[in-house]
Parts: C-alpha cells; structure tokens; sequence
C-alpha cells in the first residue's frame, strides 16, 4: 500500500519527524494535545510503502542525530529541512502517478523546473516575483494542484534558494545578511518602518534591490 507518508510538523522551539499512514493532518492533531507548544507547519512526502517510510524516517533521524531532543523531536533549527530534503530519494522512485488526479498536471512539477532555470541564471527578481505570486495569488498557484511537492515545500525552497544567492551577492561585496538588514533598517526609520513590518519575501526583495544600488 502507498499511503504513508513522511512528515515534519514544527513549533516554534521543535521539529517532529516521523511516518504516518493516516492524513499528516489528522496524525498533527492527534499529538498536538500532548504537546505544550501549538504546532505551526506542516509539510510532508506521501506515497511510500510502510517499509519505505520506516527505513526514511530511520535515515532521518540518524541524519539529524546532532539537533535530537527527544523520541521524533528536534530541535527547530532553519537547516532541518534542507537537511531533511537532504534524505529525501532525489529520484523520487517511490512517488507514484496514481496519486495524482487524472487529467490534472503537477503544478509542483513545473515550477520545481522554472525554479531550476532561474536558480541556475541567478534570477533573483523573477525568483522574487514567483515567490510573492505563489504567496498573494492563490488563484493562479492553487494548492490542490501541487502533489510530489506540496505548495509549502515548494515557498522553502524558494526560501533557500534565494537565501543563497543573496549571500553571494554579499559576499562578493565584501558584507554580511546583517550589514545588509543594517543598511534596509536605516533606510526604513525616517518612514518609521522596520523590517518587521515585511513578509520574508518582501525582505527578500528589498535586499535585492539593496545590493543592486551598491553594484550600479
């Protein structure tokens, strides 16, 4: 049977990792009473064997041995799901069609490529323009029809990708994510603004056009 599925649920001090042959959803609300702290994401992989999301989970927490805490927690830690996807078959062998409606593309699929194309160009304004699209658009980005990747797998990656290629930018200008961050809150406080005031993919974008002024 391909029902089980490998998932992350967070908090925002932990991060549980384990397998579920029920809906992610139901298994969160099933150990969310337990739990001291409200669970605020979850995302996970489906279509798995038992065995496989056994020997996955195992893989995982022996990968993620260093932020172990306790039975299927971690401790939350920005690297978990890069790590995570880390484990995850880059082929995906144990993905099936099936899952997928007929007559219904994977709209994970497609913009995992486009995410490709412009990570490899180092696009970062259409990076940004796809990343506040898929969050403010939901008509155009509707989350039913992402199925190998759901649509929260998809925003961090966006997430990491144009993470890395800010800290290039940087890099080459010789400055750091803070002097950065730095430069965007002077420029902020005479229109009584702070960085707070913004969605990381806006943060992301001004950032962006931040290093931009200092190359031109």
């Amino acid at each position: 049977m391909l029902h089980y599925s490998i998932y992350i649920a967070y908090t925002s001090a932990y991060c549980k990792i384990g397998y579920t042959g029920n809906s992610p959803a139901d298994r969160v609300k099933a150990f969310q009473t337990g739990c001291p702290l409200p669970i605020t994401k979850i995302i996970w992989w489906t279509g798995f064997t038992k065995v496989e999301a056994l020997n996955l989970e195992r893989a995982i927490h022996q990968h993620l041995a260093h932020w172990h805490s306790d039975g299927e927690w971690f401790r939350y830690n920005k690297g978990i799901f890069r790590q995570v996807i880390y484990c995850i078959p880059k082929d995906l062998k144990t993905y099936r069609k099936t899952l997928r409606p007929k007559g219904v593309a994977d709209m994970s699929v497609q913009v995992s490529i486009t995410i490709k194309r412009l990570l490899a160009d180092h696009d970062l304004t259409q990076l940004s323009k796809l990343q506040v699209d898929m969050l403010h658009n939901s008509q155009n980005y509707p989350a039913e029809r992402f199925h190998l990747y759901t649509k929260e797998v998809i925003l961090d990656l966006l997430d990491v990708g144009i993470a890395h290629i800010l800290n290039r930018m940087c890099k080459n200008q010789g400055m750091t994510d803070t002097d950065v961050t730095a430069g965007i809150i002077t420029e902020l406080k005479p229109r009584g603004l702070t960085v707070y005031d913004f969605k990381d993919a806006e943060l992301f974008k001004m950032k962006y056009n931040y290093l931009l002024r200092l190359v031109a």
